[in-house]
């Protein structure tokens, strides 16, 4: 065998006679070789497989081999008269190999040149190479000690000798097979399993892009992908009654809902599932995504018929995943919702969504209240063409969903009401919404100068849409409170009775943590209304969505998250639907007093048992102390969960962050010195080392913490804006000005990046103190004891 151009070993074919051991066993018996058995036995615990191509008698082989407690360790064992040829094409179809990964260890050249002809590709060598093998790098292979590939195989032999034994049809086989899939989202924990099917997987791998093959490089990617709002992944485990496969596939599917095909950026799997129908069910089951396949394969998903045989377990193994009673899901939202769509589908046949779209570069939100409105009453007489002038179509204004509507379980997000400007209409007093230049603060269409709205628009058809806005509408800004509760009520009655309603309220702070100064009164006054007009209906429950992240690091945007976020906020909603525990306490419907009451109340029972009480509990009773703002304890609680549990990141930053609040700094610094030292990639942490030093007034130590901040971690905004700060602070208005319009470049979605560039530019040009109120800078900002934390 040429090691320079052969692939690594899989599987070794050994041959018996004066190979594996010494003489023929036909011809007056052998001398067994115990060197030979500790190589199999070694090449298991690395994850490499050995089988047997041997003419001799099945039983006699199968005695020795037993005696010498080897026999468990031969896979797929072929021991018959018959050529070996076509048995080796046979075998390697069998154990679902690629020709190219197997080695024949054969020392008749005859045997060795016929196993080319019949499995082109394959590696053959004498019974010379056997010395050498486990130090030949071909046989590396893996550490698996624990024997699990062996296992498996094992299954996998079990299963096609039932199979052949049965006759018949397969699918009935496989039907009484009782093949159960299960779908693990939570990829990370098994980051290198996801690693290896991407990078090793060929004849069922359909989308065959690679990672890096350096480790890190490989493991940053799948968590970049993983960490993304509109990409949901989950790891494929199979088991039927033959036993546990482990995870056989992967998958990444995107979920944009700007009128984006729903596609799989990867759909791979291990062969040891083939002929079971697993990728064609996981395909229907993700509904038909689209699939570019790439190279050769040995099965087509998008062809394939119904696949009836295999179940969707749920969490618990034991339960199906879609029973009988699961409702009907409707959607109707942004692409939030189109991220939930996708868990919908793990529970539920029936699954249907309606998502903001982006058409001629017009950003349409069609989940807005006003627009769903009139998708269910129609626009206001007279008003049609006027607003077709600005783009929308006739069909922007029907929704299949609502034209028809039927019961089941609906959830709803109208976060656009929070942002979107509206306009009216001056002939017929018609409100629409209309999105002009988010990156640029949305400005007023009706105040732009003829070359202001050149500079805007990027087309013909938008610069259309801008002039038709100024000449024929007028602009109101944010929807009113009445308008607004008119519309969601319209909304909920439209939906048939028996349903369950789910309506998800969102952020209500700006940047990663839920404080004081960074809260977003226009998301807390929008949430307030929807929680009023929810009052009004018993099948309404409101859904605060940060209720489901673990730690800041969850919010990637000020309206986004990471995808996990969506998964344990459908599962809260799944189970209040089906009228189980919830996943979360609802702390969305409650008046934000009565949260807090309900929160103190809580806080108060666990007093005196929280030592010993479960660690769910204390976490439960430290977020409790946390929204409660009940700063000193809540320090305690996550203090005492950070010195039990030393690795938790999140206890040192929840602890640092409440020790901060309270104004604790003597146990707030050493204790965020230490975290920074054991988490250094973590910019929560280092995000409230630098706060320490604001709301002490130390500015100089402000920009040495901010520049270390922005240095190790660029991507992230808050370093650069907490850099500019501590300049402007200091009187160094040119150096901060040159780091927030820096900043403002870097990440012209941010809030504040372009906030603090602005704040700059009013002080700079000599505004005085009542209009930086105006421009929503707190006076307190100017002395240089404030924190200014965001």
């Amino acid at each position: 065998m040429d090691r320079r151009s052969a692939e690594p070993v899989r599987l070794v074919v050994w041959d018996l006679d004066e190979t594996f051991w010494k003489g023929t066993l036909t011809e007056g018996g052998i001398t067994f070789s115990p060197e030979n058995r500790d190589i199999v036995i070694a090449l298991a615990e690395r994850g490499i497989m050995s089988t047997i191509c041997s003419k001799n008698d099945f039983e006699p082989v199968r005695d020795i081999l037993k005696e010498q407690d080897v026999w468990d360790f031969f896979i797929f064992p072929s021991v018959n008269w018959e050529p070996k040829g076509p048995r080796l094409q046979a075998l390697i179809e069998a154990i679902q190999l690629r020709p190219e990964t197997v080695l024949l260890i054969d020392d008749n050249p005859m045997n060795r040149n016929e196993a080319l002809f019949f499995v082109p590709g394959i590696q053959v060598a004498d019974e010379t190479v056997m010395p050498q093998l486990l130090s030949n790098p071909l046989f590396k292979g893996k550490d698996d000690r624990a024997l699990t590939r062996l296992q498996q195989y094992k299954l996998l032999e079990k299963r096609k000798a039932d199979e052949i034994a049965a006759g018949g049809s397969n699918v009935e086989f496989l039907r009484s097979s009782n093949i159960r899939v299960q779908v693990d989202h939570d990829i990370e924990s098994q980051i290198d399993r996801v690693i290896e099917l991407i990078n090793r997987t060929n004849q069922l791998n359909f989308t065959k892009v690679r990672l890096p093959e350096d480790r890190a490089a490989a493991e940053a990617e799948v968590r970049q992908l993983a960490s993304a709002y509109d990409v949901q992944a989950g790891l494929i485990r199979v088991r039927d009654n033959y036993g546990d496969y482990g995870f056989c596939g992967f998958f990444a599917l995107k979920t944009s809902a700007n009128g984006e095909k729903r596609r799989l950026l990867h759909y791979c799997f291990s062969c040891r599932i083939l002929n079971m129908g697993i990728e064609a069910f996981v395909y229907q089951m993700l509904g038909r995504p689209s699939l570019a396949v790439e190279g050769e394969i040995l099965s087509d998903p998008a062809t394939a018929d119904p696949v009836d045989w295999i179940t969707l377990a749920g969490d618990n193994e034991a339960e199906e995943a879609r029973p009988k009673d699961a409702p009907p899901f409707f959607l109707p939202g942004g692409c939030e919702l189109a991220a939930v769509e996708h868990y919908a589908r793990m529970v539920s046949p029936d699954v249907r969504g309606e998502y903001n779209f982006v058409r001629d570069g017009i950003d349409f939100r069609t989940n807005h209240s006003l627009l769903i409105r009139y998708a269910i009453d129609g626009l206001p007489e007279g008003a049609e063409e006027a607003v077709y002038r600005l783009g929308y179509m006739p069909e922007d204004f029907q929704s299949a969903l609502f034209s028809d509507p039927r019961p089941g379980c609906w959830i709803l997000i109208v976060l656009p009401d929070q942002w979107v400007a509206v306009y009216r209409h001056n002939a017929t007093g018609a409100l629409i919404p209309f999105v002009v230049a988010p990156d640029k603060g949305q400005p007023n269409a009706c105040e732009l100068t003829d070359a202001q709205r050149r500079e805007l628009a990027d087309s013909p058809r938008a610069l259309a849409t801008l002039e038709t806005l100024a000449d024929e509408f007028s602009y109101v800004g944010r929807l009113p409170e009445t308008i607004c509760k008119a519309n969601l009520h319209a909304i909920l009655r439209a939906i048939p009775e028996g349903s369950k309603i789910f309506i998800v309220l969102n952020k209500e702070y700006y940047g990663p943590d839920d404080i004081p100064q960074m809260h977003a009164a226009s998301a807390i006054r929008l949430n307030g209304w929807i929680r009023d007009v929810a009052g009004d209906y018993p099948n309404v429950t409101c859904v605060l969505i940060t209720d489901f992240l673990e730690s800041a690091a969850d919010a990637t945007t000020q309206s986004h998250f990471h995808r996990m976020v969506y998964h344990r906020m459908f599962t809260h909603i799944y189970r209040a639907a089906l009228g189980s525990k919830p996943a979360v306490a609802q702390k969305g419907r409650a008046k934000p007093d009565a949260a807090h009451d309900e929160l103190h109340k809580q806080a108060r029972l666990l007093d005196g048992v929280i030592a010993t009480a479960p660690v769910a509990a204390r976490v439960e009773a430290a977020r409790g102390a946390t929204e409660a703002k009940e700063w000193p304890r809540a320090a305690e609680l996550w203090d005492g969960l950070r010195r039990e549990f030393p690795k938790e990141r999140l206890y040192w930053h929840r602890a640092g962050a409440a020790y901060c609040e309270a104004g604790l700094f003597q146990k707030a610094v050493p204790l965020l010195t230490e975290a920074i030292d054991r988490f250094p990639d973590d910019s929560g942490i280092a995000y409230y080392h630098i706060q320490v030093a604001r709301q002490q007034g130390d500015w100089d130590e402000a920009l040495q913490r901010s520049e270390r901040l922005r240095q190790k971690l660029p991507q992230d905004w808050r370093g650069w804006v907490a850099s500019a700060d501590a300049l402007a602070a200091l009187e160094r208005d040119v150096e901060a000005q040159c780091r927030y319009r820096d900043a403002a470049e870097r990440f012209p979605n941010e809030f504040w990046p372009n906030f603090g560039l602005a704040w700059l530019t009013a002080r700079q040009s000599g505004a005085n103190d009542a209009d930086l109120v105006r421009a929503g800078e707190p006076l307190s900002r100017q002395t240089a004891g404030s924190s200014g934390a965001r």
